[in-house]
């Protein structure tokens, strides 16, 4: 299987010949990253397909001048086909728009982002409020095909994935660890997670191909990078990646 790189161009709104089926790494609020991503790979909003792996809020380096959660859902809402995740951040931000957030668990999501989503959130009209709800309620746990998984932590192979834990879903990154750090376990499927940075595993800021599983948050979060995969040809994976 190859992992190759090819330049992103920003074009302008384009129509395909054949539908393609794209994964894109954690978001963060970067609505112009994502915009000029999808430009850049000539992405057809009737055609082509695009996976989200979660994570569309919370990002955290320059403040709200730059992330915002609603132009994400908007730029998203154009899409025709798109398969929407749901990821660590997704839970915080649901939980406090449902008045269940501990006290704890606010306190840990403002320290990472969230800060920035709550003064979004307040500055909301009612009906941009329940666009958001609405977004959010849309979310599904994984997605799965006969030929691989996206989900946005990882998963435990021992189990199928509608009897995976939450944890194992959201929040837990021992199996990309396992797998792409330290070479204990070979996936057994093509498996596509966010999460985990792949930087953070000392990995360059690109997407990361290892012992079938591909790693995709290339820090968007921080400002870095965001990165989009084509897929549709599971043996020949191709992808891009915008910088701030």
């Amino acid at each position: 299987m190859n992992l190759t790189s090819l330049p992103v161009f920003e074009t302008t709104w384009f129509h395909s010949e054949t539908s393609r089926t794209f994964v894109i790494g954690d978001i963060h609020g970067q609505h112009r990253m994502l915009d000029y991503l999808l430009r850049g790979v000539r992405f057809d909003y009737e055609l082509d397909t695009l996976i989200c792996l979660g994570d569309y809020a919370d990002g955290r380096s320059n403040g709200v001048a730059s992330h915002n959660l609603f132009r994400v859902i908007s730029i998203l809402s154009r899409i025709k086909n798109k398969i929407l995740l749901k990821g660590n951040h997704d839970l915080w931000a649901i939980q406090y728009l449902n008045n269940n957030l501990s006290r704890d668990d606010r306190n840990w999501w403002t320290r990472n982002g969230g800060d920035i989503t709550l003064t979004e959130f307040k500055s909301l009209t009612e009906e941009q409020n329940q666009i958001v709800l609405d977004f959010y309620s849309s979310l599904i746990d994984y997605y799965e095909t006969n030929d691989y998984i996206c989900v946005h932590a990882g998963r435990m192979m021992s189990y199928p994935m509608d009897k995976q834990s939450e944890d194992s879903l959201f929040w837990s990154r021992e199996f990309v660890e396992n797998c792409v750090q330290k070479d204990k376990l070979v996936a057994d499927k093509l498996t596509i997670v966010g999460h985990t940075i792949v930087q953070s595993l000392g990995f360059q800021s690109v997407p990361t191909f290892k012992n079938n599983v591909l790693m995709m948050d290339t820090g968007a979060g921080y400002g870095i990078k965001l990165s989009i995969t084509d897929i549709t040809d599971i043996n020949k994976l191709r992808f891009y990646q915008i910088s701030k």
